[in-house]
């Protein structure tokens, strides 16, 4: 074997070895990216539910107001199907029992109506208290400040990740520009050796072709 074979073949176990690092650095950077979008999956839900605590206490601040809202509301819807009841019907009913009975069907109607106002009321009232069943405001603000705590931990644990991330990255940038600079080596050695031996080696070859391949009856059958 000679000089420019044997430096070739150093040269492609350095590029295996390259190339082996490059595949080992691609597969730890892929698990660095697994990490990354786990922290931002988990940082997203912190926000979450950072945002939906203070939403919890601003509920719970209004909802005294919420069932004042509720009970005015309805108070008033029942005032004013009773309106016609109360002044325009009395007057009309003394004059004629026709009114008087049509009174007492609108009664029935309001009585119906008001009944359906007050279990609306209810429902609305009852679903914020569902909601709001076992909270208070102290608890959430203290789940809030623990949030931010661990929130802080995952940001800094991300920022790391993310130098480790861009380090692998300059480190596989690196190693594919010697690889693409051992592989230009490899095929300048090759192509300067074959050079070398079209320019130095004819008779040999020519030599070794006539004892070797002219003589040999299956090249006379290709021939």
């Amino acid at each position: 074997m000679d000089k420019f074979l044997k430096l070739i073949n150093t040269k492609k176990e350095q590029q295996k070895k390259l190339e082996n690092k490059i595949a080992k650095s691609e597969d730890e950077l892929n698990e660095y990216k697994k990490i990354q979008i786990e922290l931002d999956n988990i940082i997203s839900h912190l926000d979450y539910q950072y945002k939906n605590n203070l939403n919890l206490m601003a509920r719970l601040k209004k909802f005294p107001k919420l069932k004042k809202k509720v009970l005015m509301t309805v108070i008033l819807s029942i005032l004013v199907i009773l309106s016609p009841i109360l002044v325009i019907i009395p007057i009309f009913s003394i004059l004629n029992s026709y009114s008087l009975f049509a009174a007492i069907i609108y009664s029935l109607f309001v009585i119906i109506l008001s009944t359906s106002f007050i279990a609306d009321g209810k429902k609305i009232i009852n679903k914020e208290k569902r909601v709001l069943k076992g909270l208070n405001s102290k608890n959430l603000e203290e789940e809030n400040l623990f949030i931010d705590v661990k929130k802080n931990m995952l940001e800094t644990s991300k920022k790391k990740n993310e130098v480790y991330i861009s380090d692998l990255e300059q480190k596989i940038a690196q190693f594919n520009f010697n690889l693409a600079d051992l592989k230009e080596t490899i095929q300048f050695i090759t192509n300067y050796r074959e050079k070398c031996i079209c320019e130095l080696c004819p008779d040999i070859l020519d030599k070794y072709f006539a004892e070797n391949i002219e003589v040999n009856p299956k090249q006379k059958q290709l021939s």
